[in-house]
């Protein structure tokens, strides 16, 4: 756990800087972590960062001196935890695992999520058949762009997979 004082403010060519002195490191080998972990690809590369979305899994960090208790404690939270602690990238990769268990979808080299703007999930089934996924964890409503690529695609199948989202409609 790391603890800080207050701001170092810093001016370099007419802009303010803020540093803070980080005291109290832990430090835990990111292969002897859960697979949860290795979602933070961002995290800790030469600064001290916050993760919104991933805070269960760091408050679990904060409370273990090493991995072995990260584990046990990790392994011990209930489904509706682990939901409510899976970000956005955590959710796309349970949706995808769906599609695969589920669907018969395979694994391909298209990017999970940010390859198109109305789709996170793009490929063919196995059977031959275009599959679209759009995956929201946060709060989401469908708005008209996402409803007309979705009517556009009628010979696809498609998938919304959107935890904590409003009831909505989508055309059929």
């Amino acid at each position: 756990m790391a603890f800080a004082h207050a701001y170092k403010r810093v001016y370099r060519e007419g802009e303010l800087f803020k540093a803070k002195t980080v005291r109290q490191c832990k430090s835990f080998v990111l292969s002897e972590l859960p697979e949860a972990y290795r979602l933070l690809a961002c995290a800790g590369r030469g600064t001290v960062h916050q993760i919104r979305k991933a805070n269960r899994f760091i408050v679990l960090l904060a409370e273990c001196t090493d991995c072995k208790a990260v584990w046990k404690k990790t392994t011990a939270l209930d489904l509706e935890e682990w939901m409510a602690a899976l970000g956005p990238k955590g959710w796309e990769s349970l949706s995808l695992a769906y599609l695969i268990q589920e669907v018969g979808f395979p694994a391909n080299s298209l990017g999970l999520g940010g390859t198109l703007p109305d789709f996170d999930i793009v490929g063919r089934a196995r059977n031959g058949r275009l599959v679209l996924g759009q995956c929201k964890k946060d709060a989401y409503s469908v708005t008209e762009s996402v409803r007309a690529a979705y009517a556009n695609s009628k010979n696809a199948d498609r998938y919304l997979f959107a935890y904590g989202a409003r009831k909505t409609l989508l055309p059929t």
